[in-house]
């Protein structure tokens, strides 16, 4: 497996569980990923402490060479946050070309029985392409409740088949405490937050020792309307279209590494 790899880029330890052998990620401070405009990602590189990449942005050239390019720490996404789906074996091919280091198994969105389904079928799928051996997997909770989140957790964990686990930020929002009780402290793998609603979350996690890593586009969002991030902890102000954006005034690009600034550190 890529464990070395991923200890060199990322981690400061491992450790195992069940059928495969676990990266720890350092956990002190959580780890950023932040979308940025195509046009300025070698501009906003150093801050990023991994690449989260977005899979439904990869026919854009700008972005494909960046990614391809880059030796940090890859986490590929389904697309399932966009409303695409992306096969296993298609990301499995592409993450080859990307040199990815973490797939992200498909899931759907708030659809518990049908990202059980596909979680099962990618399993399959994943061994008859002998490529559990090439990448570490994240399983991403999808639910209607609580209740539902916590049993698509224990299966996935149970599974022995991923290495980290996926929480979309909207739980957090709608349940808040419940969801810090009931699911972040019952995972004994890193947990990875999908997206960010405000800095109340950053604030309520950020010194968790599994929550590991977080990818966000808070930052230009809030930049792109001239804004600093909302400390008052209302959500984003939405999402922006980031192959539209060609051009960015330099406030705006100064708003975007206050805000990147203001995440850090908290």
């Amino acid at each position: 497996m890529k464990h070395s790899k991923l200890i060199e880029k990322f981690a400061i330890y491992d450790h195992s569980i069940n059928k495969v052998q676990i990266p720890h990620i350092d956990s002190i401070f959580m780890r950023w990923s932040f979308e940025v405009p195509f046009n300025y990602l070698q501009m906003f590189d150093k801050y990023q402490d991994y690449l989260f990449v977005l899979s439904q942005y990869l026919n854009d050239k700008r972005y494909y060479e960046y990614v391809k390019s880059s030796n940090k720490l890859k986490i590929f996404d389904n697309g399932a946050n966009e409303s695409e789906f992306v096969s296993i074996n298609k990301l499995i091919k592409v993450g080859r070309e990307l040199k990815a280091d973490i797939i992200v198994i498909p899931d759907k969105q708030f659809d518990y029985l049908v990202t059980r389904r596909m979680f099962i079928n990618s399993i399959e799928l994943i061994k008859n392409l002998n490529a559990f051996d090439e990448f570490q997997y994240m399983g991403v909770i999808q639910g209607k409740n609580v209740e539902e989140l916590l049993e698509i957790e224990n299966e996935m964990i149970d599974s022995g088949y991923i290495s980290y686990l996926g929480l979309p930020f909207k739980y957090v929002l709608e349940w808040g405490e419940e969801i810090i009780d009931k699911i972040v402290n019952n995972s004994p793998i890193p947990i990875h937050f999908l997206g960010l609603g405000s800095l109340k979350q950053v604030e309520a996690f950020k010194n968790h020792p599994l929550v590991s890593t977080i990818d966000t586009s808070l930052p230009t969002n809030y930049a792109y309307l001239n804004s600093r991030i909302d400390r008052n902890y209302r959500p984003s102000p939405g999402k922006i279209k980031l192959a539209s954006i060609e051009y960015l005034s330099e406030r705006q690009l100064d708003l975007i590494r206050q805000n990147i600034e203001d995440l850090k550190g908290l």
